[in-house]
């Protein structure tokens, strides 16, 4: 009999909404549903203080990873016709931001994140942002040493797909790039054996995996490495994301970013092939 009345009641609201017109009652759903970090899920592509190139990925827990640095001098992006990959790549990584962001008000915020610069400064900064779903996300980043503005816009279904779950296949061998700040580094990646990344003498070890495997969205790839004992910060575990773009080039840039279980050191690694 519940299940009855259930459905009964079911019909009543939908019947309701139709008569009134969908969205001008409570619980019919249209207008009145709130703000929600799905509407900016994905991975945004743009610039820092005009000229740092930035690319900013927004997951569906609301955790934000935000990397900028130099753009590849090598870019195509104006002679590309509209509709064309535009993404120039990163030349140097300056650094990233993360944190877990929220939505309200046509406005991305987040008050506790942290700015991770090659210099290894780590600094709390607060990130807000209005949008406009689809089209733009443009803020500042704010902290104790100022403010930098930034605007980005979806990254082009040629650079990147948000929507799909991320593939080992596609990172699998050996990328030759820098870990930051400076080093000539290569990184390792093997089905079976997982991450390696070796810069000089220092090898950290660990894992990478697809997030979330079998649902779609979130491509990105989750990291874990551990400093060996050769290196500087020895036996510091890391704990990140990698992110695979196509650049207008026809190569594709490979970026892991993490940061210490402490939030007091960063390790970046980018390449491409």
């Amino acid at each position: 009999m519940r299940l009855f009345w259930n459905r009964f009641s079911v019909s009543l609201v939908a019947t309701a909404c139709l008569a009134a017109g969908i969205g001008l009652l409570p619980g019919c759903g249209g207008s009145t549903a709130p703000d929600s970090i799905t509407v900016l899920e994905g991975l945004w592509q743009g610039n820092r203080s005009s000229a740092t190139l930035m690319a900013t990925s927004i997951l569906h827990d609301g955790q934000f990873w935000m990397v900028y640095g130099t753009a590849n001098p090598s870019s195509t992006a104006s002679s590309s016709p509209a509709g064309a990959n535009t993404w120039a790549g990163f030349s140097n990584v300056e650094g990233f931001v993360q944190g877990i962001g929220s939505v309200a008000s046509m406005r991305f915020n987040s008050i506790d994140a942290l700015d991770f610069p090659s210099t290894q400064n780590v600094t709390p900064v607060t990130v807000t942002a209005p949008y406009a779903a689809g089209k733009s996300l443009n803020g500042s980043i704010s902290s104790s040493n100022g403010t930098a503005a930034f605007t980005s816009a979806p990254a082009p279904t040629v650079a990147y797909q948000y929507n799909i779950s991320a593939k080992l296949t596609d990172v699998v061998g050996t990328w030759t790039g820098t870990v930051v700040p400076g080093a000539i580094a290569t990184a390792t990646i093997d089905a079976a054996s997982g991450l390696k990344v070796t810069n000089g003498a220092c090898i950290l070890s660990g894992s990478i995996n697809p997030r979330a495997p079998g649902i779609t969205g979130d491509n990105v790839f989750d990291i874990e490495l551990t400093a060996g004992s050769a290196c500087k910060d020895a036996q510091v575990k890391y704990r990140g994301i990698g992110l695979l773009q196509a650049m207008n080039n026809a190569k594709s840039q490979f970026i892991l970013m993490s940061k210490s279980i402490a939030n007091d050191k960063s390790l970046v690694f980018f390449a491409s092939r």
